[in-house]
């Protein structure tokens, strides 16, 4: 899940989120998949919170994750996910709320990483020339993304 002070990232979201969603006694499990495309902004700190961007550029994000929650509705409906996510509504941390619908009450299940069960986002940027900058953000309890061994994109 993207730390304050990352690069804003833009997901297409509509033709991005595949969900399996499931209900019992009120919790929910759910689990989804993303492909999608991302900028940087120059002079950020790099994802894995060393070295600084230098370029915007435009790169991949691939991956998924399970979620268990509470939630008071028990409609839910993938029609209710906007098509692109920006200006702050990027960060994975929230976006199971999508699928409900407006007025429905959540409440998180026990966890570190709670609504989070799992996760991995790996994203891939191929400059012109060079090798391909790659950084991964999983559930890795005590780094989340921000070691040396996750990768970095630095434009």
């Amino acid at each position: 899940m993207p730390a304050p002070g990352r690069a804003q990232r833009r997901h297409d979201l509509r033709h991005a989120i595949y969900g399996c969603i499931s209900a019992k006694t009120r919790t929910v499990s759910l689990v989804y998949t993303v492909a999608a495309n991302f900028p940087t902004v120059p002079g950020q700190a790099g994802p894995n919170g060393t070295g600084t961007i230098s370029d915007q550029v435009t790169g991949t994000m691939a991956g998924g994750g399970k979620l268990e929650f509470y939630a008071s509705s028990d409609s839910r409906d993938p029609g209710l996910v906007p098509g692109t996510a920006s200006n702050g509504d990027e960060s994975t941390t929230n976006w199971y709320k999508l699928f409900f619908p407006s007025g429905t009450d959540f409440g998180l299940t026990d966890g570190s990483n709670a609504p989070w069960v799992s996760y991995d986002w790996t994203y891939t940027y191929q400059p012109p020339s060079g090798p391909v900058q790659q950084w991964t953000d999983a559930i890795n309890p005590g780094d989340d993304g921000q070691s040396a061994a996750d990768g970095n994109i630095t434009g």
